[in-house]
């Protein structure tokens, strides 16, 4: 009878579960292959639950096919002190069997690597790091530092460092990389492009979501779900605890296309002091020229997981963002506010087509507090929620009037008025191939967004397509 440890079983299982991230592991795979080390420092980041060590993982199994040992630090385990990190080293090594840690020091013994997970903890000691201990190593030693922050600039402007860091950004997986692991967990694929969009390809709330999937099946997309998965992931990305007013900061940065230091005066007055850095300090916040901005798939996270929280708060942002935003494009003198405004509005408009069933969502959806909404609303005596719904199903039918768009109405109506909630099952229904349904789908959104973009701006009244 053969024997399995525990240990065992979870490395198969992740293992078997391990989808995308083909660039990164080509990138180490030929670093192994190499006579040497291309690069002395390999500094991989990435926001919470982006899959970091689960890439760590891939690559010391790797290592371990093909002769390279190494040994680990979890920054987490230790204090962040010289003496915890020189003795954490120690103990790896005693640990993992690494009994000729003195002569690997020396630069003898063939290649080997130290892996220092979280290595954000150790932020108070980075200087050390880089200064004294990483330049004592031998170059046979490959250091993978595993971080949730971006490497400082000090990298590449002290000691020689710029020549010899190799950095690794991970980001959401893409649509395909989602279908793949639905595959791998024996999950419907056709479910995929509902999971690409609750997720944005955010790997940790992708797996949560399809555990719950393997549980219960379809049902699991249930709002209570949803929102248990969504407050859990806002939680771990969140790199400091949040009050209410780094709560609303953060809602304001979801929102927004950018945030800058003048938007978050706009919207949180005397409350905004600090609130700038506060978020930038935070692992998922992207520094453009335009202002802080999180990708995609933390974007979707945090934004359900605020929005679940606290559907007031989160509301009043939003009306705060609308308001302001009709008053710049109306004044002419932002293009590019009005330009970056309405690239928010189209991805507002997707998310609510596909709530479109479900009215608990679509109340925390921003569009209630367009004008185009507002006006409707006061002029019908229509709740706000059966307002965005009714414009909704207005400018899909409208789509059915032109020959030119009439496809584009049959892929939305199918889609998000029938409520499929399988694609798949979407473009059998329509005798399509799936990549031509795709197409279409992406083409009447973008109708749809423009037409109720126009009924922004011209008082609740949009154009029909063209013919």
């Amino acid at each position: 009878m053969s024997f399995h440890s525990h240990r065992h079983i979870l490395t198969a299982t992740r293992d078997e579960h391990f989808v995308g991230r083909a660039r990164e592991r080509e990138m180490l795979a030929a670093a192994l292959q190499a006579k040497s080390w291309p690069f002395a420092v390999l500094h991989v980041s990435g926001a919470g639950g982006m899959g970091k060590t689960t890439l760590l993982r891939d690559f010391q199994a790797r290592a371990a096919v093909a002769g390279v040992t190494g040994l680990e630090i979890r920054a987490r385990d230790i204090h962040p002190t010289v003496a915890s990190i020189e003795q954490a080293l120690a103990e790896a090594a005693a640990q993992s069997g690494f009994s000729d840690l003195p002569m690997r020091m020396s630069g003898a013994g063939g290649r080997w690597f130290i892996a220092v997970d979280d290595c954000q903890l150790l932020s108070p000691y980075e200087n050390w790091l880089r200064t004294d201990w990483l330049p004592s190593l031998p170059s046979t030693c490959l250091v993978i530092l595993i971080c949730r922050h971006r490497p400082k600039l000090e990298w590449h402007r002290h000691g020689g460092w710029h020549g010899v860091i190799s950095e690794m950004r991970l980001d959401g997986l893409s649509p395909s990389d989602v279908g793949e692991y639905l595959t791998r967990r024996r999950i419907d694929r056709s479910l995929s492009g509902r999971v690409a969009d609750l997720t944005a390809g955010h790997p940790l709330t992708m797996a949560m979501l399809v555990d719950a999937l393997v549980r219960r099946g379809p049902e699991a997309l249930d709002d209570a779900t949803l929102a248990s998965i969504y407050r859990s992931v806002t939680e771990m990305l969140l790199d400091e605890a949040a009050g209410s007013v780094q709560r609303r900061a953060l809602t304001v940065c979801v929102l927004a296309h950018n945030t800058t230091h003048e938007l978050l005066s706009a919207v949180m007055g005397a409350d905004a002091d600090g609130m700038f850095e506060w978020l930038a300090r935070q692992s998922w916040a992207e520094v453009g020229p335009a202002g802080l901005f999180p990708h995609e798939a933390t974007r979707i996270a945090l934004a359900a997981g605020l929005r679940w929280q606290d559907p007031a708060g989160y509301l009043q942002v939003s009306r705060s963002l609308a308001e302001r935003d009709d008053c710049r494009v109306a004044e002419r003198d932002a293009p590019m506010d009005a330009e970056h405004g309405r690239a928010e509005f189209e991805r507002c408009v997707r998310l609510a087509l596909r709530d479109y069933h479900s009215p608990s969502r679509l109340a925390c959806s921003p569009l209630l507090e367009r004008r185009f909404v507002r006006d409707a609303c006061q002029a019908r005596g229509t709740p706000p929620v059966a307002v965005l719904q009714d414009s909704m199903r207005s400018a899909i039918e409208s789509l059915a009037g032109s020959p030119r768009t009439v496809h584009l109405h049959r892929a939305l109506a199918v889609t998000y008025l029938q409520g499929v909630e399988k694609q798949e099952v979407a473009a059998g229904q329509l005798d399509l191939p799936y990549g031509t349904y795709r197409r279409q789908l992406r083409r009447g959104l973008a109708e749809v967004a423009s037409m109720l973009w126009i009924a922004e701006r011209n008082g609740g009244k949009h154009r029909t397509a063209s013919l």
